[in-house]
């Protein structure tokens, strides 16, 4: 099914939570009831409406699990009467009424949070640390009961109002870095999956990111969880991403925290920066884009002082390129692959329309040559008369020779993005495909470990990988297994010094080896095969030594 959420490109992510939002002077609110009462709706939707932003993701409930409505679930199970206002209600009212997508974060795990009472109450079970619950004390039908309820409460209230439910959390399992581990299950996502879908089939599930999909149709990471802070003011060597970002590019975090007043600078980069890098990963996302994350103050209107501007700036940066960004798609011809950074592809990256006709080839870099040489397009289509879209920026040659064009500009390129518009003749195409290291239909068995962008930031070791994550074995004998349609497949993986090999079997046929052992190399093409004539193929990936392996994603083509 497609999703209103696969189109958009530019979102804000707004967590407003009891006992962790405050006032504008930093004072906590005394009670439900101050958090909730005193929230300027209309002035907060306003807020919202000025960044430009597609969507919003908005709380429904979090820490303590305590909605911004009345529940009648949470006083059953809980005991907890929350206050009358129907907040949630009128912030979607509001926010839709201003042509915005909304969507709810919501904590289906969130146990850990709740008071002893209620961990009791609702079958979380005795105080464990961490986000997992006690083995031996938790209940695993009352749990799944509460939390069911909860979400069918919800979504009888809003469901028809909505285009997608954000679910946080590690997954099924106490395990957060490995799949299918025998340890204790907490929630039933199969249910969950069915109760969201038969409310409402339009309404795409979005989870955040650990390592694996397991019941949503989309993953959002909470960006690449802090390796970003270090680069906010050159986003330049922030990587792009298939899978939608959600960015917090403001200090004091998700939500305003701090005692700060009203005067307090509250950013950490430039609305050009911001922007930039929307463009750049709206070059490479399925959906979602860039979701940039800030909370209101408990009066609503109020969020910390430069963030709404910031915003409001790079939302005006983007609807001014909304040909070429926000209604644009990846380019086929020249695709910006996750892990790619803007400063290894040179500062410039390619969309193209959704009907295919033209293609827009966008130079982020202000400081670029005027005089370009572009290579031949990837699938064989062909770009003529090209148009500049900046008006600074004009045409002065163009024209193929032998296996690139050459395009020479004159002008001025624009400080953010300056953009050329080809027309495009599409040729007959091969469809590709690429299944990432953490995608669920690859199944591992023996030692792997998944190692993702947060764990080595220090480091960098997944910095240039797709995805910017990899699933390493270190024992001889470790399996990865999937099955795909197509008539092509190639590997992908990691060289390092004193990294190992693995054999490559392909419907059971031993087809070649897999040698990673050289100079650093990121996302490498270890194997590519024959023509396989179409139809449906088993893969078996087995290393053959105990030296590291590592397997970053598969490339199929159809």
């Amino acid at each position: 099914m497609d999703y209103i959420f696969q189109k958009r490109k530019y979102g804000l992510f707004v967590h407003f939570v009891h006992e962790l939002s405050c006032h504008s002077d930093g004072s906590l609110p005394q009670g439900m009831e101050e958090t909730v009462n005193g929230f300027d709706v209309e002035g907060f939707a306003d807020a919202v409406a000025s960044t430009g932003a597609e969507y919003l993701i908005l709380t429904a409930w979090h820490a303590k699990a305590l909605p911004l409505y009345k529940s009648a679930v949470t006083e059953k199970y809980r005991g907890i009467k929350l206050p009358e206002r129907d907040l949630l209600g009128e912030i979607i009212a509001a926010i839709t009424a201003r042509g915005i997508d909304m969507l709810l974060y919501t904590h289906p795990r969130d146990g850990h949070d709740f008071s002893p009472e209620d961990k009791l109450a609702c079958g979380w079970g005795a105080d464990i640390e961490g986000d997992k619950p006690d083995a031996q004390s938790f209940d695993y039908q009352k749990w799944n009961k509460y939390t069911l309820a909860l979400y069918s409460e919800l979504l009888e209230r809003y469901g028809d109002q909505l285009c997608g439910i954000y679910t946080d959390g590690t997954g099924p399992y106490n395990n957060k870095s490995q799949r299918y581990e025998k340890t204790l299950q907490v929630l039933d996502y199969t249910k969950l999956r069915n109760l969201i879908k038969h409310k409402n089939p339009k309404l795409c599930m979005i989870q955040n990111h650990f390592g694996y999909l397991f019941s949503d149709d989309f993953e959002m990471p909470e960006g690449y969880f802090g390796f970003e802070n270090d680069h906010f003011e050159d986003m330049r060597a922030i990587p792009a991403a298939k899978k939608a970002l959600a960015i917090c590019p403001f200090k004091g975090g998700w939500w305003p925290i701090e005692k700060t007043a009203r005067g307090y600078d509250a950013t950490m980069t430039t609305a050009a920066e911001l922007a930039r890098f929307a463009i750049f990963n709206a070059s490479c996302t399925v959906g979602g884009g860039v979701c940039f994350a800030s909370g209101p103050y408990c009066e609503g209107d109020l969020f910390p002082c430069g963030v709404i501007e910031q915003l409001s700036e790079v939302g005006a940066l983007l609807r001014a390129r909304r040909e070429s960004v926000l209604d644009a798609v990846p380019s086929r011809s020249y695709p910006t692959l996750s892990g790619d950074t803007l400063q290894g592809l040179g500062g410039r990256c390619f969309t193209e329309s959704r009907d295919g006709e033209y293609a827009y080839l966008h130079i982020l870099d202000p400081r670029s040559a005027l005089e370009l040489k572009l290579p031949l397009p990837e699938d064989g289509a062909t770009l003529h008369k090209p148009v500049s879209l900046s008006s600074m920026l004009r045409i002065t040659a163009f024209s193929h020779e032998g296996d690139h064009y050459r395009l020479v500009l004159s002008g001025a390129l624009d400080a953010v993005d300056s953009v050329i518009r080809f027309s495009r003749t599409q040729k007959a195409e091969k469809v590709l495909e690429w299944i990432n290291d953490s995608d669920k239909r690859l199944h591992y068995e023996g030692d792997w470990k998944y190692v993702f962008l947060m764990q080595a930031k220090e480091t960098h070791t997944a910095l240039g990988a797709f995805e910017s994550d990899y699933h390493v074995a270190s024992s001889k004998g470790s399996a990865a297994f999937t099955y795909f349609e197509g008539s092509f497949v190639a590997v992908y993986g990691n060289k390092r010094p004193g990294n190992g090999s693995a054999q490559i079997y392909i419907d059971g046929v031993l087809s070649g080896e897999l040698c990673e052992n050289g100079a650093d190399e990121r996302r490498t093409c270890l194997f590519s095969s024959i023509d396989l004539c179409g139809g449906v193929h088993t893969l078996y990936i087995v290393t053959d030594s105990d030296a590291p392996f590592e397997l970053d994603a598969i490339e199929i083509i159809a």
